[in-house]
């Protein structure tokens, strides 16, 4: 049974809220040392690549702006070469990349309810 896009884009977002509680106000040095945090936070990235790979490429081709293609490439790092995880570069995509995405799709999940 295929699961409708607005499913994937609602748990992606539950993903990030997630995220975000986990990470809320940890400096790059605090979140270098909680590897339980570390942890939970690459789980959690590892089903938002794997949501957006579960997205159809037709819906994703309307919003070329998105970077669905380096989430998906990151969860398939993350999942494959777990041994060299840089702990910079996940606090740099919560901080940055993370932000950018839950809003776009907060905007797409909007538009598809309209309809």
């Amino acid at each position: 049974m295929k699961r409708d896009v607005g499913v994937y884009i609602s748990d992606i977002l539950k993903s990030i809220k997630l995220i975000k509680l986990y990470s809320k106000e940890k400096s790059l040095k605090e979140f270098s040392r909680s590897i339980k945090e570390q942890d939970a936070i690459t789980r959690r990235i590892e089903i938002i690549g794997e949501a957006i790979k579960s997205i159809p490429e037709e819906f994703k081709k309307k919003y070329p702006h998105i970077n669905f293609k380096g989430f998906e490439k990151t969860r398939d790092f993350l999942s494959h070469v777990y041994f060299g995880v840089n702990v910079e570069r996940l606090y740099l995509m919560i901080e940055k990349d993370l932000p950018i995405l839950e809003k776009e799709l907060l905007k797409i999940k909007k538009e598809i309810n309209k309809d």
